[in-house]
């Protein structure tokens, strides 16, 4: 039991990580001119911070499960 909290913690910390690089990102893509978001740099951007979140989405469940498995 003290495993999967542990981990829960380390996942929580990640997480947190994750969420201060996608404000980040957010902040670097609206400084951007809207006719750069159309090009190659701006998409990149762009998927990048879509892949961010769904990586925070996807250890949001995990920390879902981990809990559920602690009960």
């Amino acid at each position: 039991m003290k495993n999967l909290q542990k981990a829960q913690q380390e996942i929580e910390a990640i997480k947190k990580r994750l969420q201060e690089a996608l404000q980040v990102k957010r902040a670097d893509i609206a400084s951007l001119p809207k006719n750069t978001l159309a090009l190659e740099h701006g998409q990149q951007l762009e998927a990048s911070a879509d892949a961010l979140d769904t990586a925070i989405i996807n250890l949001d469940d995990a920390i879902t499960m981990i809990s559920e498995a602690c009960k």
